[in-house]
């Protein structure tokens, strides 16, 4: 998006994590057109007219004459090779699937309540999502570090007794988390670069809570370094209580919660779900069907 600078604020932020646009509806309409039209262009939407199966000679479109050779498409061969390319390289998953029923609404925007034949289910969306985000940080850092974005302005962090020393022994796992900190002598280190998912946190917090969270005592004494360096940064990345969702979007949680290995609890092992069976509910209130 290319504008004019007077219709840009950049000092909207210390770090310029974000900007404000003078217009912003227009800016917003722009993008809301430019992406339709992308969308509906021949290369998204393909016309269904004169689609043959490869080597079926029966459904084989006739050849055009002279006259339409230069307006009409060519026929498409359909083959298991060629397929139109996903759009986005979201991993596919089906809208509120087996495990947690339906979603039904959600409650004091931190509950989404779900129903199956059988049960009732409240989940804490916070827990849910950061759940979610840590089995899929697991996945991404076993092909090579995560994505990283580096801050506009490196940001010095003055550290306590001993955090220097800690840092400086976490620096390789760090580096592979998307952090990028450098030495910027005695108990002050510059950050240059936070975790993708974390652009809009504020850097030293960021650092200060990291420090705290994974260098406190853990309650499980086994769980290794990198599980709760994950833990905090899909902790500090998840939605948060009191955050008013959508239905699909609540249905998306949902359903890739119950593709997790671990969907009740959570990394930190809080609970993630609360279930009450329709059967009891119905015994309690003298329903006999």
């Amino acid at each position: 998006i290319e504008l004019p600078s007077r219709e840009v604020d950049v000092n909207v932020h210390p770090t310029k994590a974000w900007v404000r646009f003078r217009a912003p509806r227009l800016v917003q309409e722009a993008l809301f057109t430019a992406v339709q039209a992308a969308l509906r262009s021949p290369r998204v939407v393909q016309s269904q007219g004169g689609l043959a199966v490869a080597g079926d000679a029966e459904h084989n479109a006739p050849a055009p004459s002279d006259a339409t050779l230069s307006s009409a498409p060519a026929p498409l061969a359909v083959t298991s090779d060629d397929r139109q390319p996903r759009l986005f390289g979201e991993e596919r998953a089906v809208f509120a699937g087996p495990g947690f029923g339906t979603v039904i609404g959600q409650l004091q925007d931190t509950f989404i309540v779900a129903a199956s034949e059988e049960e009732v289910f409240f989940i804490d969306q916070h827990v849910a999502h950061e759940r979610v985000l840590f089995e899929r940080l697991q996945r991404a850092l076993r092909g090579s570090p995560l994505p990283s974005q580096e801050l506009l302005f490196a940001q010095p962090v003055e550290l306590g007794p001993g955090q220097a020393e800690l840092l400086k022994e976490w620096s390789p796992m760090l580096a592979e988390l998307g952090f990028a900190l450098e030495g910027f002598g005695g108990s002050t280190v510059l950050l240059r670069a936070v975790p993708s998912l974390l652009k809009g946190e504020e850097p030293r917090r960021l650092i200060e809570g990291l420090l705290d969270e994974v260098g406190a005592s853990p309650r499980d004494e086994t769980a290794p370094l990198l599980h709760r360096a994950l833990a905090f940064v899909a902790c500090r990345a998840a939605i948060k209580a009191h955050a008013a969702l959508q239905r699909d979007e609540m249905g998306r949680l949902v359903s890739d919660l119950s593709a997790t290995e671990t969907p009740y609890f959570c990394p930190h092992g809080r609970p993630i779900v609360s279930r009450l069976s329709l059967r009891e509910i119905k015994r309690e209130l003298g329903r006999t069907w």
